[in-house]
């Protein structure tokens, strides 16, 4: 079975893990789900192995859901974009690993459960999983996954955007689970979802996403005179939790001035959900 999974970017988010049940855990946020994820394939076999981009990989979220579900398989993915750099690509490995397994044999949000419950518990991402369920612009209005968690969606014209990362990675985990970071994204957070819910609009989203940013101390020097320039040409925000930026405007002057600095790529708003590729494989 081959599944693919759209990635999800996060502007700005609060985090609300306290809770026992892990269904109801999660992030409130902003951001958007995109046209680059993750396609996986499983097949069966004796023993637990992962291929990830073309290498054998070992303490992956893939290999986390099948010691979850007792599963032996061959799992290959390939990612679209690399991960941990706020692009949602771990949490993308998970549904379309779960899509791949269950296909046929669980309901749909039964997957996005199992996926949601392994990021969760191997600490690499919050919202992404829930907001890919979803799809489109979202905004996690409440935390976890349905019937808990809450998602709107914001109705946008544009639906291109340019991103930008740098080489150096951020892994979620070394953030969310450090009691200085915590306090300040919670505090930045609930702030910046209630400067966006006064005015839900694209351009407001991108500078509150700014505001928060400073306000946690996430980016480098780089990335702050990066995005200082790209505002010369459109609105632009670090991505969370990424050494990575996304803007929008000038399109063709934004991806000039990007390539002199890293890795660039355009990407859409994707506003439909997971699925199935091929079902034989």
């Amino acid at each position: 079975m081959i599944a693919f999974s759209p990635g999800s970017i996060t502007l700005f988010f609060s985090i609300r893990d306290r809770h026992r049940d892990v269904i109801r855990k999660g992030s409130l946020g902003v951001g958007m789900v995109i046209d680059k994820g993750a396609i996986t394939k499983v097949e069966k076999s004796t023993q637990i192995e992962v291929i990830v981009n073309g290498r054998k990989m070992d303490n992956t979220i893939q290999e986390s859901m099948l010691r979850m579900t007792g599963i032996r398989a061959r799992i290959t993915t390939e990612t679209h974009l690399p991960i941990a750099q706020g692009f949602g690509m771990s949490a993308a490995a998970a549904v379309s690993t779960s899509l791949s397994l269950f296909y046929g044999e669980r309901s749909f949000y039964e997957c996005i459960y199992l996926a949601h419950r392994a990021e969760i518990e191997k600490g690499s991402g919050l919202g992404d999983v829930a907001s890919i369920s979803r799809g489109g612009f979202t905004i996690r209005l409440r935390e976890g996954i349905p019937p808990y968690g809450f998602i709107d969606k914001l109705m946008i014209e544009r639906d291109e955007f340019v991103i930008l990362w740098l080489d150096e990675p951020i892994e979620t985990k070394s953030v969310i689970r450090e009691q200085e970071f915590r306090k300040r994204i919670i505090k930045a957070g609930d702030e910046a979802m209630e400067h966006f819910l006064r005015e839900r609009t694209l351009r407001n989203a991108f500078r509150v996403a700014r505001r928060f940013s400073r306000q946690v101390s996430l980016a480098g020097p780089q990335l702050n005179e990066i995005m200082e320039k790209a505002l010369n040409f459109g609105e632009v925000s670090q991505i969370m939790i990424g050494n990575s930026l996304i803007a929008y405007g000038d399109n063709n002057s934004l991806e000039k001035l990007f390539e002199g600095y890293g890795n660039v790529m355009r990407i859409k708003i994707y506003d439909s959900g997971p699925g199935i590729i091929k079902e034989n494989i």
